[in-house]
């Protein structure tokens, strides 16, 4: 089983942000235990003190709040990269990231559901690519995939047109890869998911702020295929936008 840990970034329904972000990690079964050790381990050996049970918030760390103001921002900066640095450590090859990153003027609607049925869909896509090289070289090996969410405003929603999605599929086709509908946990309980938030706040840096000092660390870790990105998707009025989704590379 694969599962992808997902975590929102932006303000939904305020006008201050332009953009919404889905980000998302996923982490094949087998892989889920040595990223968390990786995470323990890079809070526990830091030089910032941190409690043990830090939760790694990523607009917390850098705005400086709660824990986070007796720590200067360079330091605070710095650690933060250190924990995306799991994606170019030693549990890479179990990961891939996901990103949905909606400019919220060029929809109708509710961003955030517009944004998850591009999530699942590109989710099925590549766990039916999984499922097809298995396949070739194991038989009929399929693996299964389970979304976790940060418990939200947003969980009813969710869960409503994620069942009506496994019944009728997106507008792109059925979903036959997700075994369930998406489950949520909060967040300070999850690694994983707060490694997803580390995830939506780069993407959002990136397309709100053109920030892009969080993003390069984990830029190379999108799901491609066949030299493209797939894990990336960007809806935006912007015809000069130079991300791997919009170049189409």
């Amino acid at each position: 089983m694969y599962v992808l840990y997902c975590d929102i970034s932006g303000n939904v329904g305020g006008t201050t942000d332009k953009h919404i972000v889905l980000g998302g990690v996923c982490i094949r079964e087998d892989g889920i235990f040595h990223v968390i050790k990786e995470l323990d381990d890079i809070v526990r050996e830091s030089v910032l003190s941190l409690p043990y049970d830090t939760e790694l918030h990523a607009n917390e760390i850098l705005a400086g709040r709660k824990f986070w103001r007796r720590i200067e921002s360079e330091a605070r900066k710095a650690f933060l990269k250190t924990c995306l640095e799991v994606f170019s450590g030693p549990s890479r090859h179990n990961m891939r990231t996901f990103g949905i990153v909606v400019e919220k003027a060029n929809i109708e609607g509710d961003p955030v559901l517009f944004a998850y049925e591009q999530l699942v869909t590109r989710f099925n896509a590549f766990l039916l690519r999984d499922h097809e090289h298995n396949r070739k070289r194991h038989g009929a090996f399929k693996h299964r995939g389970l979304i976790i969410f940060d418990s939200s405003r947003y969980e009813q929603e969710l869960q409503g047109v994620a069942k009506e999605y496994r019944i009728n599929g997106t507008r792109w086709g059925q979903l036959p890869f997700l075994g369930e509908v998406p489950l949520f946990s909060d967040s300070h309980a999850s690694r994983l998911i707060q490694l997803a938030d580390l995830v939506a706040y780069g993407l959002f840096r990136r397309f709100e702020r053109n920030d892009r000092e969080f993003l390069k660390v984990y830029a190379e870790s999108f799901d491609r295929h066949s030299h493209r990105t797939h894990g990336l998707y960007h809806l935006t009025s912007d015809t000069d936008c130079d991300c791997p989704s919009c170049t189409r590379t």
